[in-house]
């Protein structure tokens, strides 16, 4: 998983500044296929993240269509998940994560 840095000092109330993370939108199966990932993996671990996300730590990302969650190749070639624009997150508690 790679999340974008942020940078406090160029963000505003309405603004929020990042890290550029190019990636490739997650449902480009061809260019995924391309540059030698597999589409099955990145599928398990995007499902894998999520239910981390709200199983373990009780946050969720509210707006994960494909324009806000990439893929890149890691360091050592394998799949990396991108997530990006983080205006819409919310939480559950412990009970509900029961």
């Amino acid at each position: 998983i790679k999340v974008p840095k942020a940078y406090p000092e160029f963000t505003t109330e309405k603004v929020m500044a990042m890290e550029f993370c190019p990636g490739i939108k997650i449902t480009d199966k061809e260019k995924i296929e391309e540059i030698g990932l597999d589409p099955v993996e990145i599928s398990k671990k995007s499902a894998e993240a999520f239910l981390e996300q709200l199983c373990r730590h009780g946050f969720f990302h509210s707006d994960p269509h494909p324009g806000n969650v990439a893929v890149e190749a890691g360091p050592r070639g394998e799949a990396r998940i991108i997530f990006y624009d983080f205006g819409m997150m919310d939480s559950f508690g412990p009970t509900e994560r029961k």
